[in-house]
């Protein structure tokens, strides 16, 4: 199940990171040309930046940074995305496990007679429909001489025979 708003969600937070990238590495281009050179002299201030080593790579060009970003920021949104499935499909899970929890068990409920529903057989339920309401009847017609509730019906068709 996808949602129709997902690929705007992720333009719009692809696009924000990029925008924060630039700002990065503009701040960073700002600081190496402001660090004082070191034949200054002694009034300069020193730099806190550590010197440049002479093997270094060069710097990469404006369009190859900018794919770099974009990749980087397209696999950010791609694991925000992942994350977002998954707390969905755990919600769901709980969510799942509560209902359960919560329904009626309606084969487990003690009937008048002293038995679960679950163990009385038609003959029971007949004689319950006359002396504990008319659910009981419904019950005993769905079911075949000597069968019990178990064995023919479950918790969702006794939960459907009781509205």
């Amino acid at each position: 199940m996808r949602n129709e708003h997902l690929p705007s969600v992720a333009d719009y937070f692809a696009s924000h990171a990029l925008d924060a990238l630039a700002r990065n590495e503009t701040s960073k281009r700002k600081r190496r040309s402001v660090a004082p050179q070191p034949d200054a002299g002694p009034e300069a201030e020193p730099s806190h930046e550590a010197p440049a080593a002479e093997s270094a790579a060069p710097e990469a060009s404006p369009s190859e940074a900018t794919s770099a970003t974009q990749t980087e920021a397209a696999t950010q949104v791609e694991a925000a995305v992942q994350r977002t499935a998954q707390q969905r499909e755990a919600r769901a899970k709980v969510r799942e496990e509560i209902k359960q929890s919560l329904a009626i068990k309606y084969l487990e409920m003690l009937t008048p007679n002293g038995k679960t529903l679950g163990d009385c057989s038609r003959e029971d339920c007949l004689d319950l429909s006359i002396k504990a309401g008319a659910w009981y009847g419904r019950i005993a017609a769905c079911l075949k001489p000597g069968e019990t509730v178990r064995t023919r019906l479950d918790n969702d068709a006794l939960s459907k025979l009781y509205a």
